[in-house]
């Protein structure tokens, strides 16, 4: 049981560190977007 808690916290940490760049990059995506759209 003890060895198994250091593979769920990185399976964790790993999802939690995929779902943050997801969003920051939605956003940044979106930004970008816009801007563009707003220029043309």
């Amino acid at each position: 049981m003890n060895s198994v808690w250091p593979w769920l916290g990185g399976i964790t940490l790993g999802f939690l560190l995929l779902a943050l760049v997801w969003w920051g990059w939605q956003h940044v995506g979106l930004g970008a977007l816009q801007l563009g759209m707003s220029t043309c």
